[in-house]
């Protein structure tokens, strides 16, 4: 059987792992391809700050909402429609989070030191991602991989 897929976005991924082993350590040491930066596609769990859907409270790549995973900060300024917005008319009305897959970056588009904490406002995601992409929702967590653009 092949681990290649090819989603919506019409790009070839591959030569993934489980999202369970996906580490920050595994991303740091595939974050640069032959051609640069590289681009995963990778499942994230989206929690909002209640069915409207007005904030994104926590971005956590996982599988599935019970999953522990990486929290991550998401940096979506190369994006013409934020992901927010896209989330919007993807997830199910009615949740309070949601699993999408993205097409990211390791990293921010450009690098800043962290924020320091504010008063009343939870601490930032210690890791970063820059999203390109959203390209639907995660229907079989227990399929799901981080993979690679080829």
């Amino acid at each position: 059987m092949s681990n290649e897929m090819k989603p919506a976005s019409g790009i070839t991924f591959g030569g993934g792992v489980p999202v369970a082993d996906a580490t920050v350590a595994w991303f740091k040491s595939h974050a640069k391809g032959p051609k640069g930066r590289a681009l995963f596609r990778l499942p994230v769990v989206m929690t909002f700050d209640s069915n409207a859907k007005l904030q994104i409270t926590k971005a956590v790549i996982a599988a599935d909402a019970e999953a522990a995973g990486i929290w991550v900060d998401l940096d979506d300024t190369a994006m013409g429609v934020g992901v927010l917005q896209q989330l919007r008319g993807l997830c199910p009305k009615e949740a309070t989070s949601c699993v999408v897959w993205l097409h990211a970056h390791w990293g921010r588009n450009v690098p800043m030191p962290p924020m320091p904490p504010m008063p009343g406002m939870p601490p930032q995601p210690p890791e970063a991602i820059a999203v390109r992409a959203v390209d639907g929702l995660v229907t079989k967590a227990a399929d799901a991989q981080v993979t690679l653009a080829q």
